[in-house]
């Protein structure tokens, strides 16, 4: 898997790229652009990934619910919700 960080608007700098290793099929990709963190729900092993855009360094690892595959992000209120596809939702402060 490999997190992609955007390149600057107006630059003619390539993206760079991260590796996730933990992630096993990786979904989703909310970002919160106040922390440069990108967030990672990967049902292959039931584990959200915390991933720092500036070094491309996993920060945090946290078990979801089962097959997680969906995340929405409140940056107005700092919450980040991950369902998995039984109905169960997990809800994290960031």
């Amino acid at each position: 898997m490999r997190i992609i960080r955007k390149a600057k608007r107006g630059s003619s700098s390539t993206p760079a790229f991260y590796p996730a290793y933990a992630a096993r099929q990786p979904m989703g990709l909310p970002i919160d652009a106040a922390s440069h963190r990108a967030f990672v729900a990967c049902p292959g092993n039931d584990r959200l990934i915390v991933i720092d855009l500036q070094s491309g360094a996993s920060l945090a690892q946290f078990p979801v619910a089962k097959d997680s595959d969906v995340l929405a992000f409140y940056p107005q209120r700092a919450r980040l919700y991950v369902a998995g596809e039984l109905g169960e939702v997990g809800g994290f402060d960031v």
